[in-house]
């Protein structure tokens, strides 16, 4: 790696005990890369993993989207569970809260009345996701009660913002969260873009040398996973070789700088369907509709360039996290093979001129 990148190396990561699962890509890296806008990531990690865990419960980790918190938390993750083998791995949204809610605190308050020494790990991500809905956020309050109670347990909680700066969260559940360790990570430089753009492509089968690496990180002002979705991009174009040379061909510069807007995503995609755009971009939420919505809004994200916020908007007004759902939730359906085809399809219409 370059001077200044280096990477926490964490161990493969098991499957998830809930119902989301992760990206397949995310899923086989299993180092973290940081530059020195994140060094105090190791750092955090040591002292969750081996050396204070009590005064670092909970963990929560801010950043904006594309820092790579969620990743970081799996990888933590990924390591208690290698210590802790016949412990509990719970990792879920914030918003499934309310349908885990049963299985969670059943679990928690068997163990501790049976004095049970079973060690559990809690992985809670995008708080925000909860901002504003009360009892969402009792169920997540009550977690944290019960874990302060439990040496073996722990939780580690995900958000875009600090604890106190996420609105709509009650004060209790703000005093909680921030009894513990909050750290924040910065979205990635120049030099650290670069080698996660490598790691990525030798996953995805593209060779990226290094000028090429360094031309695309330096090129582009999109998050890191937008950097990694031109690279799914150029691949689906049939491209497996990328060099500097080749990033200069108009064919190449041509997917690189898409002027593809949500606006299209959202007819090509209602047509399709055999919908109307209004539907999509409405607030119904009848199952077709909300289903085509749901890879609207993920091919939106892959292919234009454009911001989560901007995306929610032309969809009916809807938050980021909102289209951060939606994305993650197509991406564990896509071992559908009618999903699969589905965006196959649409990627090679909108790839298409109008």
């Amino acid at each position: 790696m370059v001077s200044g990148v280096s990477a926490i190396q964490f161990p493969p990561r098991p499957s998830r005990s809930s119902s989301a699962v992760a990206k397949p890509r995310d899923r086989d890296i299993t180092e973290f890369i940081y530059g020195p806008e994140n060094c105090v990531a190791p750092v955090a990690a040591c002292r969750f993993l081996h050396q204070q865990q009590s005064l670092c419960n909970p963990l929560v980790i801010c950043g904006p989207s594309g820092s790579g918190k969620s990743h970081f938390a799996r990888g933590l993750a990924a390591a208690w569970k290698a210590a802790n083998a016949d412990g509990v791995l719970v990792e879920l949204e914030a918003d499934e809260l309310g349908k885990q809610k049963r299985q969670v605190l059943d679990h928690l308050l068997y163990r501790r009345q049976a004095d049970e020494a079973r060690a559990t790990m809690f992985v809670v991500e995008n708080l925000e996701a909860i901002a504003a809905k009360s009892p969402l956020q009792n169920i997540l309050r009550t977690i944290l009660d019960e874990i302060s109670l439990c040496s073996e347990s722990c939780i580690v909680v995900t958000a875009c913002k600090l604890p106190d700066a996420v609105s709509g969260l009650c004060s209790a559940l703000r005093s909680r969260l921030s009894s513990g360790l909050v750290f924040s990570l910065a979205a990635p430089e120049r030099a650290t873009r670069s080698e996660l753009l490598k790691q990525y492509a030798s996953i995805l089968g593209i060779e990226l040398d290094d000028p090429a690496a360094e031309h695309l990180s330096a090129a582009e002002t999109r998050s890191t996973g937008q950097l990694i979705e031109r690279l799914i991009a150029l691949k689906h174009g049939g491209y497996r070789q990328i060099d500097a040379a080749l990033l200069a061909d108009s064919a190449i510069a041509s997917v690189r700088s898409r002027t593809l807007k949500v606006d299209r995503v959202a007819s090509v995609v209602a047509r399709y369907f055999s919908l109307k755009k209004a539907d999509l971009t409405g607030r119904s939420r009848r199952r077709a509709v909300a289903h085509a919505r749901c890879i609207a809004m993920y091919l939106a994200r892959q292919m234009c360039d454009t911001t989560l916020n901007k995306i929610g908007r032309v969809f009916g007004n809807r938050d980021h996290t909102t289209v951060i759902h939606s994305c993650r939730n197509i991406e564990k359906q896509r071992k559908d093979q009618s999903i699969e085809k589905s965006l196959c399809d649409l990627q090679q219409i909108l790839n298409e001129p109008p």
